[in-house]
């Protein structure tokens, strides 16, 4: 006895779309960063400070910058012995000169997300 299957060349199709939108980051939280004291001669202080976040991070880079607030809460360009490092989260201290450096500054650290818009 022989069994023939019968052949179908039947196939079932569907199309859909796939939309590709940019990624959206938005604001997250900017981390505590503990006040923190300096003593001159001290030889190099670094102050490091937690990333910043911003959701979803999209895998964009952040740039940080920092900057005096003043008492009138306008903001100035950080003096020669305060500099910020970008790329290890710090803000460095080094100073040798007692005056005019002595006294507080409120340091304002702004992360800055790398979204390739420019």
């Amino acid at each position: 006895m022989t069994v023939s299957l019968a052949t179908y060349s039947k196939t079932l199709t569907k199309d859909f779309t796939v939309t590709i939108v940019p990624c959206s980051a938005t604001l997250g939280t900017a981390p505590t960063i503990a006040d923190d004291s300096y003593t001159i001669n001290q030889g190099l202080k670094e102050i490091t400070f937690a990333a910043f976040t911003f959701t979803p991070s999209c895998n964009y880079a952040f740039t940080y910058t920092a900057e005096i607030v003043n008492a009138d809460t306008t903001t100035s360009a950080l003096p020669a012995f305060l500099n910020v490092d970008s790329t290890n989260r710090k803000v460095q201290v080094l100073t040798t000169t007692a005056d005019p450096n002595i006294g507080f500054y409120t340091i304002r650290v702004t992360a800055t997300l790398d979204d390739d818009t420019s």
